[in-house]
């Protein structure tokens, strides 16, 4: 089951000339924006561009330091759902020092 925020491409309602068109701009744009990135992203600022200009709008978020207890393990298994849902979700992982972010969302560093 893919969920109900899963939308697959709607390539049928378009007309014959795109449809059947395997290099039509929208395709490649589709295609280049979803596998340029791994199935976790590490935001920084280098990355934040190609995060968003990505075709896929729906996220996660995991909010973990590098040297925090159990770190590891929940990398583990954010990267293994990462790779089973690469393409539908995009699996970012922000640490405490992304302070903007962390504001945005009513963190903080201590949290």
């Amino acid at each position: 089951v893919l969920g109900r925020w899963y939308v697959p491409p709607m390539w049928h309602t378009s007309t014959p000339d795109v449809r059947y068109t395997l290099f039509h701009p929208e395709r490649i744009k589709a295609f280049v924006g979803t596998y340029r990135m791994p199935s976790v992203v590490s935001l920084s600022p280098s990355s934040w561009g190609k995060v968003l200009a990505s075709p896929n709008r729906n996220q996660t978020i995991l909010f973990s330091d590098e040297g925090s207890e159990g770190h590891g393990a929940m990398m583990e298994a954010f990267e293994e759902v990462g790779r089973q849902m690469f393409g539908r979700v995009l699996f970012l992982h922000i640490q405490s020092n992304n302070t903007n972010v962390l504001q945005y969302f009513g963190m903080s560093p201590g949290d």
